[in-house]
Formats: structure tokens, C-alpha cells, sequence
């Protein structure tokens, strides 16, 4: 049924007055009145593409999946040229899709995040791909970064520098419209190359929302392609860590809540070394006191994150219990997502699978 008629329909249904046809002592048109309001308010409420849905009593949810692999194959060898083919991994993605906007019916979904590795190896097409996907969102959505975004390669070739950034920024340019995105090409001392980092930052009611772009563009060792796995800081002017300093030192005293969205999470599950293959202690303690230094802390709930491809639910550190990290499987192994709950006062509840 078009818009029009679930209209019509609903203000047949609404209306007492034009059901039982009294039209004549003033009732109808008041009726009228009061069941056209309704619909408006209904209608209003509905979650639409690239605008989020009212705050339904100051709670809201968000749902966060990760780790698609476009341009991984269902069998044979891998990071071949990929020519936009549908596979498993685009299957699993567009099930992962499918299942946000079956849930967006009854939750109040404010938005959902992909938190990295969007691609298998960075490759124009499949940038693409994971674009036309994502595309089939119905609440406002909002790509990160990841490791295997970082540098494009194929069996049979290899971009000069870690390029991938560029290509991200260039696809999904849109989806940052008005937030605060710095999007700056910016240059790396420590690796001696110029760098797009893909940071933002987006803010609802008291609720703010960090993305963090920490992927290293360190090379991989010598004999692979790609880029290392590991976590970076980026401490350097216009990198990540001094932005996420300047973020929160302008963080409105009334903010109830702070998530962080990330690519690499905090704490490994065995037996990945978190050393290798996020941060180091040396790192996360950085973090931390970068966190400790604007406080409360009280407000900082915690990361949600992906890169392992194993789920976790539990703390990022050992030294900060109320610190939390959510992980989603991966999404190219299976479609799962995970839907968190919000209340008004800022208390989340994550659903594994809703």
C-alpha cells in the first residue's frame, strides 16, 4: 500500500466519527482533527533513511555489525581481482542488512555502525560493493575503518603507498554530512607518508558517539601485502589521539554517555596477542589516561569493536572494570549484529543477535 492510502486507511480507522457517520453536531471535524494528528505523530516517528528516529521517551537504540570482507571468495584463492561478485560474504552482509531494517520496525534505531573492514583488501570494487549493500539500510548508518580498508592489493599487485584511506573518504563522503569528520590528509612522521584518517564524532541528546581511526600504515612484513594488523595512536599533529584529545576536552558537561567505536578492540581473546595484533600495554594505558585526564569517567561506557572476528562481551581492561568492550563475529562467517538498547539516563543494555 502507497503512502497515500495507509493514510486514508489509517484515518478511517482512527476516527469514530466517520465510522458511525456523525457529521452533524461538530464531532467529525473534530474528530477529523484529532485522528489526522495522530497519523502525523505516527508517521513522524518512523525511522527513515539518513535522519534518525525521534528519542521515543529519551531512549533510543543502535545496532553495530563488523568485519564484511567484501571481495573475500566463497572458495578458491584468495585476494584475487575482485569483479563485484555476489558470494557468501556479500550474502552475509546483506542478511546483516536485512535484519537491522526488520528490527528498525519495533526498535527505535537511531543509527547503525560497521566497524571496519568493509573490504578484503582495499580493492575500488569492492569498496563499491560494500557500498551498494550498506546502501540498503533504512536508519541512518555510518562506515569505519579497518585494517584490511588500509592498503589495496591483489595476487597480482600492490598499491606504492597505503592508499586505501583516500578511496574510503572518496565513497563514502556522504555519510558524514554534517559531523564532525575532519577528513585532512595530514603527514606521518613515524611512517613518512601522508595520511587521510577516518576519526568522527556525532552527538544526540547528550549522547556522543567517537569513532577511532587506529589502524597502523605500517606495511606488513616482508613476503605479505597489505598492511600490519596492529593498532596505532597516531600521536602526531592532526593524528588520531591529538583529535580524540581536543573531542573530549569539548565535551558539553551534560553529557550523559560516551561510546567509542573502533576497529581494533582493547583486549584480545587467546591466543592473539594483543601486542601483535591491537595495542600495546604501553598504548592502552595511554588511552586511559587520555580518558582519565577529562572526567568523570562515569560516562565513558565503553568500545565497540571488531578485528578478531571472535564475539566478546566483557571489559576492555583489566585495570578499569566499568570500561566495557562489545566484539561481533564476523560478519563474512556469519550475520550476526549486535543491538544496544539505550535509556534516558544513559544505561545501555547490548543484545547479542536480537
Amino acid at each position: 500500500m502507497n503512502r497515500i492510502g495507509t493514510l486514508v486507511v489509517a484515518l478511517l480507522l482512527a476516527c469514530p466519527a466517520l465510522q458511525a457517520s456523525a457529521v452533524d453536531d461538530g464531532s467529525f471535524q473534530s474528530s477529523l482533527r484529532q485522528a489526522w494528528s495522530g497519523v502525523q505523530d505516527a508517521f513522524r516517528s518512523r525511522p527513515v533513511a539518513g535522519r534518525p528516529a525521534p528519542l521515543a521517551n529519551g531512549a533510543f537504540s543502535f545496532a553495530v555489525f563488523s568485519d564484511l570482507h567484501i571481495g573475500m571468495p566463497s572458495a578458491g584463492p584468495r585476494y584475487t581481482r575482485y569483479a563485484g561478485a555476489e558470494d557468501a560474504a556479500t550474502a552475509r552482509a546483506r542478511s546483516a542488512v536485512a535484519r537491522i531494517n526488520a528490527l528498525a520496525q519495533t526498535e527505535n534505531i537511531a543509527y547503525a555502525f560497521i566497524l571496519g573492514d568493509l573490504t578484503d583488501s582495499a580493492q575500488p570494487a569492492e569498496f563499491t560493493k560494500a557500498r551498494e549493500i550498506l546502501d540498503g539500510l533504512r536508519v541512518p548508518w555510518f562506515p569505519l575503518f579497518g585494517n584490511h580498508d588500509v592498503w589495496t592489493y591483489s595476487t597480482d599487485s600492490e598499491a606504492a603507498a597505503p592508499e586505501g584511506d583516500a578511496l574510503f573518504a572518496q565513497i563514502f563522503a556522504d555519510r558524514f554530512s554534517g559531523v564532525e569528520h575532519p577528513d585532512k590528509t595530514v603527514w606521518n612522521p613515524e611512517r613518512r607518508l601522508p595520511v587521510r584518517l577516518q576519526n568522527f564524532e556525532l552527538r544526540r541528546d547528550g549522547f556522543v558517539f567517537i569513532a577511532l581511526d587506529w589502524n597502523t600504515r605500517k606495511h606488513a612484513l616482508p613476503g605479505l601485502k597489505g598492511s600490519l594488523p596492529s593498532g596505532d595512536l597516531h600521536d602526531f599533529a592532526g593524528g588520531t589521539l591529538p583529535w580524540l584529545r581536543e573531542r573530549l576536552a569539548l565535551l558539553p558537561a551534560s553529557t550523559k554517555r560516551v561510546f567509542f567505536l573502533q576497529h581494533h578492540p582493547f583486549r584480545t581473546s587467546p591466543p592473539i596477542p594483543d601486542w601483535e595484533f591491537t595495542f600495546t600495554s604501553a598504548e592502552k594505558s595511554i588511552f586511559r589516561a587520555t580518558l582519565a585526564a577529562a572526567p568523570p569517567l562515569d560516562r565513558y561506557y565503553g568500545v565497540f569493536a571488531g578485528h578478531t572476528h571472535v564475539e566478546y562481551h566483557g571489559t576492555a581492561f583489566d585495570e578499569w572494570s566499568s570500561f566495557a568492550q562489545h566484539v561481533p563475529a564476523a560478519c563474512k562467517d556469519q550475520p550476526q549484529i549486535l543491538l544496544v538498547r539505550v535509556s534516558a539516563d544513559g544505561t545501555a543494555k547490548v543484545v547479542p543477535n536480537p
